[in-house]
Protein backbone atom coordinates (compact mmCIF):
# COMPACT_ATOMS: atom_id res chain seq x y z
CA UNK A 1 0.00 0.00 0.00
CA UNK A 2 1.49 3.49 -0.72
CA UNK A 3 0.47 6.16 1.39
CA UNK A 4 1.75 10.07 1.69
CA UNK A 5 2.94 10.82 4.69
CA UNK A 6 2.49 14.52 5.20
CA UNK A 7 4.38 15.45 8.70
CA UNK A 8 3.38 19.34 9.22
CA UNK A 9 2.29 22.40 7.72
CA UNK A 10 4.50 23.99 5.01
CA UNK A 11 3.14 21.75 1.35
CA UNK A 12 4.47 22.41 -1.58
CA UNK A 13 2.58 24.16 -4.25
CA UNK A 14 3.97 21.62 -6.78
CA UNK A 15 2.66 18.68 -4.29
CA UNK A 16 1.05 16.03 -6.54
CA UNK A 17 -0.15 12.41 -5.83
CA UNK A 18 1.45 10.18 -7.62
CA UNK A 19 -0.72 7.54 -9.72
CA UNK A 20 -1.12 4.43 -7.43
CA UNK A 21 -1.39 6.44 -4.38
CA UNK A 22 -3.77 4.69 -1.98
CA UNK A 23 -3.63 6.92 0.89
CA UNK A 24 -2.83 10.29 2.15
CA UNK A 25 -1.96 11.16 5.43
CA UNK A 26 -1.42 14.32 8.37
CA UNK A 27 -1.52 13.81 12.48
CA UNK A 28 -0.78 17.20 13.20
CA UNK A 29 -2.93 20.39 11.90
CA UNK A 30 -1.90 22.25 8.51
CA UNK A 31 -2.67 25.89 7.46
CA UNK A 32 -5.34 27.35 5.38
CA UNK A 33 -3.25 26.95 2.22
CA UNK A 34 -2.07 23.31 3.07
CA UNK A 35 -5.87 22.13 3.36
CA UNK A 36 -6.39 24.04 -0.25
CA UNK A 37 -3.87 22.54 -1.88
CA UNK A 38 -4.19 19.02 -0.32
CA UNK A 39 -8.35 19.28 -1.43
CA UNK A 40 -7.58 20.14 -5.17
CA UNK A 41 -5.47 17.20 -5.83
CA UNK A 42 -8.08 14.87 -3.86
CA UNK A 43 -11.13 16.69 -5.75
CA UNK A 44 -10.94 14.31 -8.51
CA UNK A 45 -9.12 11.49 -7.21
CA UNK A 46 -11.94 9.33 -5.26
CA UNK A 47 -9.67 6.25 -4.92
CA UNK A 48 -7.08 7.71 -2.60
CA UNK A 49 -8.23 7.54 1.05
CA UNK A 50 -7.92 10.52 3.67
CA UNK A 51 -6.20 9.75 6.89
CA UNK A 52 -6.16 12.02 9.73
CA UNK A 53 -4.63 10.47 13.08
CA UNK A 54 -2.98 11.10 16.36
CA UNK A 55 0.55 9.79 16.88
CA UNK A 56 1.40 10.80 20.38
CA UNK A 57 3.95 13.83 18.44
CA UNK A 58 3.52 17.31 18.27
CA UNK A 59 0.12 19.50 18.22
CA UNK A 60 -2.95 17.01 19.07
CA UNK A 61 -5.93 17.68 16.68
CA UNK A 62 -8.78 18.07 18.57
CA UNK A 63 -11.56 18.76 16.14
CA UNK A 64 -12.80 18.18 12.57
CA UNK A 65 -13.16 21.59 11.38
CA UNK A 66 -10.69 20.61 8.73
CA UNK A 67 -13.36 18.61 7.12
CA UNK A 68 -14.70 21.59 5.79
CA UNK A 69 -12.40 21.43 2.71
CA UNK A 70 -12.79 17.90 1.64
CA UNK A 71 -16.79 17.74 1.20
CA UNK A 72 -16.51 15.89 -1.56
CA UNK A 73 -13.83 13.03 -0.06
CA UNK A 74 -15.10 9.64 -0.81
CA UNK A 75 -12.30 7.09 1.59
CA UNK A 76 -12.34 8.77 4.89
CA UNK A 77 -10.32 7.97 7.97
CA UNK A 78 -10.65 9.73 11.41
CA UNK A 79 -8.15 8.13 14.35
CA UNK A 80 -7.96 11.55 16.62
CA UNK A 81 -7.95 10.24 20.37
CA UNK A 82 -8.17 13.54 21.82
CA UNK A 83 -11.21 14.74 19.97
CA UNK A 84 -13.71 16.94 21.84
CA UNK A 85 -16.36 17.41 19.25
CA UNK A 86 -17.73 15.53 16.01
CA UNK A 87 -19.66 18.72 14.29
CA UNK A 88 -17.58 18.54 11.26
CA UNK A 89 -18.66 15.43 10.02
CA UNK A 90 -21.41 17.82 8.81
CA UNK A 91 -19.59 19.05 6.22
CA UNK A 92 -18.74 15.74 4.15
CA UNK A 93 -21.80 15.34 2.04
CA UNK A 94 -21.31 11.29 1.36
CA UNK A 95 -18.99 8.49 1.77
CA UNK A 96 -17.87 5.02 0.14
CA UNK A 97 -15.69 3.75 2.81
CA UNK A 98 -15.12 4.81 6.20
CA UNK A 99 -13.22 4.29 10.05
CA UNK A 100 -14.07 6.25 13.18
CA UNK A 101 -10.76 4.85 15.45
CA UNK A 102 -10.97 4.92 19.45
CA UNK A 103 -11.25 8.42 21.27
CA UNK A 104 -10.29 9.25 24.95
CA UNK A 105 -14.29 10.69 24.79
CA UNK A 106 -16.87 7.32 24.66
CA UNK A 107 -19.74 9.65 24.70
CA UNK A 108 -20.16 10.24 20.76
CA UNK A 109 -23.20 9.06 19.13
CA UNK A 110 -22.76 7.27 15.75
CA UNK A 111 -26.47 9.11 14.40
CA UNK A 112 -23.88 11.38 12.09
CA UNK A 113 -23.31 7.88 10.24
CA UNK A 114 -27.03 8.41 8.75
CA UNK A 115 -25.85 11.12 6.69
CA UNK A 116 -23.19 8.79 4.70
CA UNK A 117 -25.99 6.79 3.05
CA UNK A 118 -23.37 4.99 0.30
CA UNK A 119 -21.33 3.57 2.79
CA UNK A 120 -19.76 0.11 1.73
CA UNK A 121 -16.85 -0.10 4.11
CA UNK A 122 -16.96 0.91 7.78
CA UNK A 123 -14.78 0.42 10.49
CA UNK A 124 -15.60 1.04 14.12
CA UNK A 125 -13.55 1.24 17.43
CA UNK A 126 -14.60 1.85 20.72
CA UNK A 127 -17.96 3.69 19.57
CA UNK A 128 -21.41 1.59 20.55
CA UNK A 129 -23.76 4.90 21.40
CA UNK A 130 -27.13 4.38 18.73
CA UNK A 131 -25.06 1.86 16.89
CA UNK A 132 -27.72 0.88 15.41
CA UNK A 133 -28.04 3.51 13.20
CA UNK A 134 -26.07 1.12 11.19
CA UNK A 135 -29.37 0.07 10.05
CA UNK A 136 -29.82 2.81 8.03
CA UNK A 137 -26.89 2.12 5.71
CA UNK A 138 -28.13 -0.44 3.51
CA UNK A 139 -25.12 -0.64 0.94
CA UNK A 140 -22.92 -1.65 3.80
CA UNK A 141 -20.67 -4.70 2.42
CA UNK A 142 -17.87 -4.49 4.98
CA UNK A 143 -18.02 -3.99 8.62
CA UNK A 144 -15.41 -4.15 10.78
CA UNK A 145 -16.02 -3.96 14.97
CA UNK A 146 -13.30 -3.41 17.57
CA UNK A 147 -13.61 -2.75 21.21
CA UNK A 148 -17.40 -2.73 20.77
CA UNK A 149 -19.61 -5.11 23.02
CA UNK A 150 -22.96 -5.61 21.96
CA UNK A 151 -25.58 -8.04 23.70
CA UNK A 152 -26.28 -10.35 20.84
CA UNK A 153 -25.44 -10.46 17.14
CA UNK A 154 -28.67 -9.46 15.68
CA UNK A 155 -27.60 -6.20 14.34
CA UNK A 156 -25.19 -7.70 12.14
CA UNK A 157 -28.36 -9.75 10.73
CA UNK A 158 -30.07 -6.26 9.44
CA UNK A 159 -27.70 -6.15 6.54
CA UNK A 160 -28.35 -7.58 3.48
CA UNK A 161 -25.48 -6.75 1.25
CA UNK A 162 -22.78 -7.90 4.23
CA UNK A 163 -19.85 -9.71 2.49
CA UNK A 164 -17.27 -9.47 5.47
CA UNK A 165 -17.01 -9.36 9.15
CA UNK A 166 -14.23 -8.62 11.62
CA UNK A 167 -15.38 -8.77 15.50
CA UNK A 168 -12.16 -7.69 17.48
CA UNK A 169 -11.69 -7.30 20.96
CA UNK A 170 -14.79 -6.18 23.10
CA UNK A 171 -17.15 -8.73 24.99
CA UNK A 172 -19.77 -10.22 22.84
CA UNK A 173 -19.83 -13.69 23.86
CA UNK A 174 -23.56 -14.06 21.86
CA UNK A 175 -22.73 -14.84 18.70
CA UNK A 176 -25.09 -17.42 17.60
CA UNK A 177 -27.20 -14.98 15.15
CA UNK A 178 -24.19 -14.95 13.19
CA UNK A 179 -25.30 -18.39 11.90
CA UNK A 180 -28.28 -16.27 9.89
CA UNK A 181 -25.77 -14.79 7.37
CA UNK A 182 -26.38 -16.49 4.70
CA UNK A 183 -24.47 -14.19 1.93
CA UNK A 184 -21.37 -14.36 4.34
CA UNK A 185 -17.57 -14.92 2.86
CA UNK A 186 -15.24 -14.01 4.80
CA UNK A 187 -15.38 -13.77 8.94
CA UNK A 188 -12.66 -12.83 11.44
CA UNK A 189 -12.81 -13.18 15.38
CA UNK A 190 -10.64 -12.07 17.48
CA UNK A 191 -9.98 -11.67 21.21
CA UNK A 192 -13.19 -11.49 21.88
CA UNK A 193 -13.29 -11.89 26.06
CA UNK A 194 -15.16 -14.59 27.22
CA UNK A 195 -16.33 -16.18 23.56
CA UNK A 196 -16.16 -19.87 24.59
CA UNK A 197 -18.83 -21.46 21.67
CA UNK A 198 -18.43 -21.31 18.01
CA UNK A 199 -21.01 -23.78 17.21
CA UNK A 200 -22.80 -21.23 15.02
CA UNK A 201 -19.92 -21.57 12.62
CA UNK A 202 -21.16 -25.05 10.97
CA UNK A 203 -24.51 -23.33 9.56
CA UNK A 204 -22.88 -20.29 7.69
CA UNK A 205 -22.27 -22.13 4.92
CA UNK A 206 -21.70 -19.44 2.85
CA UNK A 207 -18.10 -18.79 4.36
CA UNK A 208 -15.17 -19.14 1.66
CA UNK A 209 -12.57 -17.68 4.85
CA UNK A 210 -12.44 -17.68 7.90
CA UNK A 211 -9.89 -16.44 10.47
CA UNK A 212 -9.83 -17.31 13.93
CA UNK A 213 -7.19 -15.71 16.59
CA UNK A 214 -6.56 -15.29 20.36
CA UNK A 215 -9.83 -17.19 21.56
CA UNK A 216 -8.47 -18.48 24.75
CA UNK A 217 -11.90 -20.19 25.95
CA UNK A 218 -12.56 -21.67 23.01
CA UNK A 219 -11.98 -25.17 23.80
CA UNK A 220 -13.33 -27.24 20.37
CA UNK A 221 -14.57 -26.08 17.24
CA UNK A 222 -17.53 -27.67 15.18
CA UNK A 223 -17.73 -29.65 12.23
CA UNK A 224 -16.80 -27.47 9.12
CA UNK A 225 -18.34 -30.13 7.10
CA UNK A 226 -21.50 -27.90 5.53
CA UNK A 227 -19.09 -25.22 4.61
CA UNK A 228 -18.87 -26.36 1.13
CA UNK A 229 -17.22 -23.05 -0.33
CA UNK A 230 -14.66 -22.43 2.59
CA UNK A 231 -11.19 -22.29 0.77
CA UNK A 232 -9.33 -20.98 3.50
CA UNK A 233 -8.81 -21.06 7.72
CA UNK A 234 -6.54 -19.20 9.35
CA UNK A 235 -6.05 -20.63 13.44
CA UNK A 236 -3.46 -18.28 15.50
CA UNK A 237 -3.46 -18.67 19.46
CA UNK A 238 -6.04 -21.28 20.16
CA UNK A 239 -4.61 -23.07 23.12
CA UNK A 240 -7.73 -24.91 24.19
CA UNK A 241 -8.39 -26.11 20.74
CA UNK A 242 -6.32 -29.03 20.03
CA UNK A 243 -8.53 -31.50 17.46
CA UNK A 244 -8.93 -30.21 13.91
CA UNK A 245 -10.51 -32.84 12.59
CA UNK A 246 -13.62 -30.44 11.79
CA UNK A 247 -11.35 -28.18 9.60
CA UNK A 248 -10.55 -31.11 8.02
CA UNK A 249 -14.61 -31.92 7.40
CA UNK A 250 -14.39 -28.77 5.31
CA UNK A 251 -15.10 -30.71 1.57
CA UNK A 252 -13.01 -27.83 -0.68
CA UNK A 253 -10.60 -26.60 1.95
CA UNK A 254 -7.33 -25.24 -0.40
CA UNK A 255 -5.49 -23.10 2.88
CA UNK A 256 -5.21 -24.11 6.49
CA UNK A 257 -2.83 -21.22 7.95
CA UNK A 258 -1.56 -22.23 11.94
CA UNK A 259 0.22 -20.07 13.75
CA UNK A 260 1.53 -20.33 17.32
CA UNK A 261 -1.28 -23.64 17.37
CA UNK A 262 1.33 -24.93 20.46
CA UNK A 263 -1.53 -27.41 22.05
CA UNK A 264 -3.32 -29.14 18.28
CA UNK A 265 -2.15 -33.11 19.08
CA UNK A 266 0.30 -33.95 16.49
CA UNK A 267 -2.06 -37.38 15.43
CA UNK A 268 -5.27 -34.99 14.53
CA UNK A 269 -2.76 -33.55 11.44
CA UNK A 270 -3.49 -37.00 9.78
CA UNK A 271 -6.70 -35.66 9.14
CA UNK A 272 -5.78 -33.72 5.93
CA UNK A 273 -3.00 -35.64 4.90
CA UNK A 274 -5.45 -37.34 2.14
CA UNK A 275 -7.62 -33.94 2.02
CA UNK A 276 -8.67 -33.77 -1.83
CA UNK A 277 -8.48 -30.06 -2.41
CA UNK A 278 -5.80 -29.21 0.53
CA UNK A 279 -2.96 -27.58 -1.65
CA UNK A 280 -1.13 -25.25 1.36
CA UNK A 281 -0.29 -25.34 4.64
CA UNK A 282 1.36 -23.15 7.33
CA UNK A 283 2.16 -24.92 10.13
CA UNK A 284 3.67 -22.82 13.14
CA UNK A 285 2.75 -25.66 15.93
CA UNK A 286 5.29 -23.46 19.13
CA UNK A 287 8.18 -25.47 18.93
CA UNK A 288 10.88 -26.04 15.50
CA UNK A 289 10.33 -30.58 16.61
CA UNK A 290 6.55 -30.15 16.14
CA UNK A 291 6.55 -28.28 13.25
CA UNK A 292 9.28 -30.08 11.62
CA UNK A 293 7.06 -32.76 12.18
CA UNK A 294 4.16 -31.45 10.07
CA UNK A 295 6.47 -30.34 7.12
CA UNK A 296 7.96 -33.40 6.92
CA UNK A 297 4.22 -35.09 6.86
CA UNK A 298 2.98 -32.76 4.05
CA UNK A 299 6.50 -32.58 2.24
CA UNK A 300 6.10 -28.76 2.53
CA UNK A 301 8.12 -26.38 0.23
CA UNK A 302 9.38 -23.25 1.74
CA UNK A 303 6.10 -21.32 0.90
CA UNK A 304 4.12 -24.24 2.25
CA UNK A 305 3.08 -25.90 -1.10
CA UNK A 306 1.90 -29.62 -0.38
CA UNK A 307 4.18 -32.00 -2.41
CA UNK A 308 2.34 -33.01 -6.05
CA UNK A 309 -0.11 -36.39 -5.02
Amino acid sequence: MKVIDIKGPGLAEDFVIPAGTDGVQFHRPLNRRDYEILSDRLLHRPEVKLRVFHSGVGQRLTDLDFLAFFPTIRRLSIELFWLTNIDGFSAVRDLDEFDFGRTKKKSYSLRFLSRFRSIKKLHIEGHRKDIDVLTSLPDLSVLSLRSVTLSDAILMTQFPKLRRLAIKLGGTTNLSDLSRLSDLTKLELWLIRGLTDLSFLEDMVSLEGLHLEALRNVTSLPSFRKLTKLRGVLLEKLPGVIDLQPVADAPALERLILYSMNNVELETLQSFVSHPTLRRLIPDLGSLKRTTYAVDLFRLDDNGNLAPR
